[in-house]
């Protein structure tokens, strides 16, 4: 194999992490910041998920409240923490 490279120059093969993320789902009052319940964090036990991951998240049942959808899907789309939010009506 011939190198491109002039004669005394190293080659440095750079290689990148895939980026991963977890999800933090959100339970709030429809047109509001008001959270009905805790935020669940879903980081795949500790692992966190690919980019190219796709989840099916279920609303929860809070008492008093129906939710607008009962199920939603996302994806990671940057690292780090990404955001699902589940709104809700009273009933």
């Amino acid at each position: 194999m011939v190198s491109k490279a002039p004669a005394g120059t190293r080659v440095i093969k750079v290689v990148y992490k895939v980026n991963k993320g977890s999800f933090e789902v959100h339970y709030r009052l429809k047109d509001s910041d008001k959270e009905l319940t805790t935020a669940d964090v879903d980081n795949n036990e500790g692992k966190e998920y690919d980019v190219s991951f796709v989840h099916k998240f279920q609303a929860k049942e809070i008492k008093g409240y129906r939710p607008v959808n009962a199920s939603q899907e996302a994806t990671i789309k940057h690292k780090g923490v990404n955001e699902v939010i589940f709104e809700y009506e009273k009933n």
